[in-house]
């Protein structure tokens, strides 16, 4: 199970029982996401510019 997989699996046992919890966790999940999709970026304006000057060979 990957790492937010384990969070989910968090978030879904504490859903009802724990509100504190569930919020941190979501907070913690929700910053993950927004990091992983940060990163995507990043990664995709390298390739852009690798192939605009050439780099990549």
């Amino acid at each position: 199970m990957c790492y937010q997989g384990v969070q989910w699996y968090i978030l879904q046992m504490v859903k009802d029982k724990d509100s504190v919890t569930y919020k941190i966790v979501l907070q913690i999940l929700t910053d993950e996401i927004e990091h992983e999709d940060n990163l995507q970026a990043v990664t995709e304006d390298i390739d852009l510019l690798q192939r605009k000057y050439d780099l990549g060979q």
